[in-house]
């Protein structure tokens, strides 16, 4: 009888098996509009020697009913490469009012002032002391999509209160959330329980202008960790077919979405980017209905956006960044898991 390493899961030793098979197991993956043959190739690979291979996404994210903290920005302080490691960073806001390059989507058309700015400079100053958010960061998509496939994200997340780091399979309007982890070292929900950085929470989003028809805790799963997950290092994967979603972290399978209810939130069909990004507070991923932030923290307050600045100068953020080391993207089949 071979007796296995104590840190060898079942998940790790399919895996190995089917990346050392020499047979071409058919595969159910595209790479742009390209069929993919094989199953286990090698789709993307990403080890930050330069940024040829991602986009910036551009816009305000404080306007209703996102009601985040930052301005997605290009800018190397919010998005840089060191040490062949991409990291992205909250600072305090530059203060622009207006988005030069904005990343304007039909879906937010009543929207657009709000969402690039105000070049009108009779409304900056209302603009400015009202909706302005406190902060910059950056939110990265990649050139490339795919349709069906494994990623797997070497990943750090940040670690700090109402920080949100983010990874997805993103299109337009959705998105499969491959890892969501909130910063803070401990926070609760409104049933008690923990949902801060020791929780990693994976899911489907179905993106919409109107708040009502946000899903992002519709359906969604968590892995429970020791530690705050910005401790380190972390591979965060995710299998992606036509009829289910494989959720792992560090090689372990903790959640799988097939249920066709769930499935139905979001397009199965359409081709994906990869989305990065890091961003502070706001109702999608802090609702004033799940999270229990306490009165003054809630999203409707109006004078929410110095609420949490003030916070963080007092409750200081331990890391406010999230590193991504590499990321991986193969060929898949129907019986992977």
């Amino acid at each position: 009888m071979i007796k296995l390493p104590s840190n060898y899961s079942t998940d790790t030793i399919c895996s190995t098996f089917r990346e050392d098979r020499k047979v071409c197991i058919p595969s159910i993956s595209k790479r742009g509009d390209t069929d993919v043959k094989c199953s286990g190739e090698l789709l993307f690979s990403e080890s930050f020697e330069n940024m040829d291979n991602w986009n910036h996404y551009v816009v305000f994210r404080g306007p209703h009913p996102y009601r985040e903290g930052v301005a997605y920005k290009t800018s190397q302080a919010n998005s840089y490469i060191k040490n062949q490691t991409l990291h992205i960073k909250v600072t305090n806001s530059t203060g622009e009012t207006y988005l030069d390059n904005c990343s304007f989507f039909s879906i937010y058309k009543s929207q657009t002032d709000l969402i690039c700015g105000i070049r009108d400079s009779k409304r900056r100053k209302f603009y400015k002391d009202n909706i302005m958010p406190p902060f910059d960061s950056a939110m990265l998509q990649s050139k490339e999509k795919f349709k069906y496939c494994r990623i797997d994200i070497e990943a750090k997340v940040a670690h700090g209160d109402f920080l949100l780091s983010g990874m997805q399979l993103a299109t337009k309007n959705d998105a499969i959330n491959i890892a969501i982890v909130r910063g803070h070292s401990k926070l609760n929900d409104t049933s008690n329980n923990e949902v801060g950085g020791t929780r990693v929470f994976v899911g489907v989003l179905k993106d919409s202008p109107n708040s009502a028809d946000l899903k992002a805790h519709m359906a969604d799963q968590f892995f429970s960790n020791d530690k705050h997950l910005g401790k380190k290092y972390h591979t965060y994967s995710a299998i992606w077919k036509n009829d289910s979603i494989t959720f792992k972290l560090n090689g372990k399978t903790y959640a799988v979405f097939d249920h066709e209810e769930t499935m139905a939130q979001i397009d199965m069909h359409e081709e994906r980017y990869i989305q990065l990004f890091l961003t502070v507070g706001g109702e999608l991923y802090y609702p004033d209905s799940r999270i229990h932030k306490g009165g003054r923290f809630l999203n409707s307050n109006p004078k929410i956006a110095p609420i949490i600045k003030s916070h963080v100068k007092t409750a200081n953020w331990i890391e406010p960044k999230m590193s991504i080391k590499s990321i991986k993207v193969y060929s898949t089949d129907r019986n992977e898991y």
